[in-house]
């Protein structure tokens, strides 16, 4: 008994030290999706001051790949030290009703950290389809079942969700990758999508598409304050683009906190917000708590989607 107070002891003892020395030597920061896409370069805006205000070198690591799966297992396997961190976004939270085999568990073995960064999404139509606002849309597609087709670069989980909360009846068509679908969408091979906003409003601007709502909030947007949201015609819809921070289970709470800290102060410098804002995000600046929310309602919102989808991909 006495020996296992001690070790117990012992173990609290060197978490105490280490957060009090926390960090001596670099930090791997996990992302899980290959390098380019918006939120490695979110990533890669911060790490630099974050390494300025850790006193140590932030290592980006990026670990692609099953949905990003294959970086979260990494994280959650990673020490619970401060030294792994990690990216999350929408998408791993989606992937909890997705995939029916993670190695992971979001919710239990990641702590959060902060909430950074939400990207704005729009839905877009092929302009010559006779619709100009969302609610035409909706109306359009039930007035003309199974004829629209909804084009999507991911595993189409916004069109499925679209679909779950009107009813509405629509072919969803799946392409490898935005821009390909953003093309066919342009051609009039497709009608609507809904994607971020930096990648599609250039094509509003020219003529191209139509932007039909915000999608990512149920509010306007600062950034595009001309356009409805989505929830005007479809009340509470809401599907965001996150990114924030997680770590190990266990780790610290210090060490939470330091992180945390330092990150809400980077983002909250007007150059970093100046630089966000040019990718069509803002700064969501969100605690551990308020993140941690936030990860679980998302968990929560998807599985009677994937439900109406036929299940899990695997």
């Amino acid at each position: 008994m006495r020996h296992h107070l001690l070790v117990l002891f012992l173990t609290a003892l060197s978490i105490s030290c280490c957060a009090q020395t926390y960090p001596s030597k670099p930090v791997r920061w996990i992302i899980p999706a290959q390098a380019g896409g918006a939120n490695d370069t979110a990533a890669r805006l911060i790490a630099p001051r974050l390494s300025e205000a850790l006193g140590q070198t932030v290592v980006v690591d990026n670990r692609g790949g099953a949905g990003g799966n294959i970086g979260m297992e990494a994280a959650a396997r990673a020490a619970p030290d401060g030294y792994t961190i990690a990216q999350v976004s929408t998408i791993q939270a989606m992937n909890v009703a997705f995939y029916s085999n993670l190695k992971y568990d979001l919710l239990r073995d990641m702590t959060p950290v902060a909430e950074m960064i939400s990207l704005a999404t729009v839905m877009v139509s092929y302009p010559l389809l006779p619709v100009r606002n969302s609610a035409e849309l909706i109306a359009y597609a039930r007035a003309y079942p199974g004829k629209l087709n909804f084009v999507s670069g991911t595993n189409g989980a916004t069109g499925h969700y679209l679909k779950f909360v009107t009813g509405i009846d629509m072919m969803i068509v799946l392409y490898k990758g935005t821009p390909p679908a953003v093309t066919e969408l342009i051609g009039g091979q497709g009608h609507v999508m809904i994607t971020t906003a930096s990648g599609v409003m250039p094509f509003v601007k020219a003529g191209k598409l139509r932007a039909l709502a915000l999608t990512s909030s149920t509010t306007r947007s600062p950034l595009y304050p001309d356009l409805p949201s989505l929830a005007d015609a479809v009340p509470g819809f809401e599907n965001p683009i996150w990114y924030g921070i997680v770590a190990p289970a266990r780790t610290p709470a210090d060490i939470i906190r330091r992180l945390q800290t330092e990150l809400a102060q980077i983002m909250q410098t007007p150059e970093f917000q100046q630089r966000i804002n040019g990718m069509g995000a803002e700064v969501s600046i969100g605690g551990s708590a308020q993140f941690g929310k936030r990860i679980a309602d998302e968990v929560n919102k998807w599985p009677k989607v994937v439900e109406a989808m036929g299940g899990p991909v695997n």
